[in-house]
């Protein structure tokens, strides 16, 4: 294959991964706002204990569930695409997959029933904010990792290079920062 078909098939390839990572930066966002409100649980459980609703309105467990279920739109795409991740997160993701799921449904469909009190046990279950932080920073990761291979593997083509950087975030992806601001948040 000559130079320019491998960039173009670099660059098709850098796009496909780019539009599902755009998906993990507002997941990433979402995330962020999460761990700033966990001030807030305290308050949240007072308040639930006379009206259950305050749970739903929180915007603590608001940001939670979306982040959870946009979490879960990241990994289908990765999924259906059969994108292959590293071990132990593929494991991680199949195991939380149909939990995700119910939180990506919970936010986007109407249930026939009040569910919030059931999906806060899930989600307050010993490991299940650790396993999550473990698959979201592991596919920051795996993104970074995929569009500099992409950079790589086309020689080094400035013109793919630019295109995917440029395309990929203002700002640099630094997992490590994030992991960082996690624990400064009390994770």
């Amino acid at each position: 294959m000559d130079q320019k078909k491998h960039n173009s098939a670099a660059i098709k390839r850098a796009e496909h991964l780019m539009a599902i990572q755009e998906h993990w930066f507002w997941c990433d966002r979402l995330r962020a706002q999460t761990m700033a409100l966990q001030k807030d649980i305290p308050q949240i459980i007072a308040e639930a204990k006379g009206n259950p609703l305050s749970f739903a309105y929180s915007g603590f467990v608001t940001n939670y569930f979306m982040w959870l279920g946009m979490l879960f739109v990241v990994c289908q795409a990765v999924k259906q695409n059969n994108y292959v991740l590293p071990q132990p997160l593929q494991d991680e993701i199949t195991t939380h997959f149909e939990n995700l799921k119910d939180f990506r449904d919970s936010i986007f469909h109407v249930r026939p029933k009040f569910r919030s009190r059931e999906f806060l046990k899930l989600a307050n279950r010993s490991g299940f904010l650790a396993s999550m932080n473990q698959i979201h920073f592991g596919l920051g990761d795996w993104f970074k990792k995929e569009l500099e291979k992409i950079i790589v593997e086309g020689g080094g083509d400035s013109r793919t290079a630019v295109f995917i950087s440029t395309l990929s975030r203002a700002e640099p992806l630094d997992p490590e920062r994030l992991r960082n601001e996690a624990a400064d948040l009390g994770e």
